[in-house]
């Protein structure tokens, strides 16, 4: 009798009997699960009580990005004069002026910034370079900047882990209520479970 034959007759004999949740189980037993059942907790859409998928969740990122610029535009004296995007000039997401102050202001607003290392040094580069062209740009004036986490209220909630990723600039990575601050708005949020009720309140508006 052959191996092939013998192994079958032995399965035949002990497993015979068993019903396929039994088999499954005793196959499945030491196998892990490839598939997250829990969101990253880094992510912007870990606030949200409903599922969403990445791709509304950039639509939710971007659509914040939209609601916050007019919520300064609405509770500060600034005036917004990003304009439309030139081939071959880096996106500038949030900027405003304070003519008679002769101060800029500008954000760079992340709705994620679990970034691996390439992209991560991208994000702060560009927000380097921008500055630099800013400063340029507006001779006499200063410069007020960030790179704004729209997951994070304040710097201090930050992982460690992700804080490393943008050591270059740690003194210009803030939450969202401190770019708020920094801009002057009279507005921002008493806490991430006030925020979590105004990501929900966004996501059943959009979707």
């Amino acid at each position: 009798m052959s191996i092939s034959i013998i192994n079958q007759h032995l399965f035949n004999t002990y497993f015979g009997e068993l019903s396929l949740d039994d088999i499954f189980n005793i196959g499945i037993k030491g196998i892990n699960k490839n598939v997250k059942t829990k969101y990253d907790e880094t992510s912007l859409k870990f606030l949200s009580k409903k599922k969403l998928e990445q791709g509304q969740c950039i639509i939710l990122g971007n659509t914040l990005e939209k609601i916050f610029s007019n919520v300064v535009e609405n509770t500060t004296t600034l005036e917004n004069i990003k304009q439309k995007n030139k081939k071959g000039e880096k996106e500038k997401d949030h900027l405003f002026i304070d003519y008679e102050k002769k101060e800029v202001y500008y954000s760079e607003i992340k709705s994620n910034i679990n970034l691996d290392t390439e992209k991560s040094k991208a994000t702060y580069e560009k927000c380097q370079d921008i500055v630099k062209e800013l400063e340029n740009n507006y001779e006499g004036y200063k410069v007020i900047w960030c790179l704004t986490s729209l997951r994070y209220l304040y710097n201090h909630d930050i992982p460690l882990n992700l804080k490393k990723k943008y050591k270059n600039i740690s003194e210009n990575l803030f939450g969202l209520n401190e770019y708020l601050k920094m801009v002057g708005s009279k507005f921002i949020f008493k806490d991430m479970d006030d925020y979590k009720n105004f990501i929900d309140k966004t996501v059943e508006y959009i979707f």
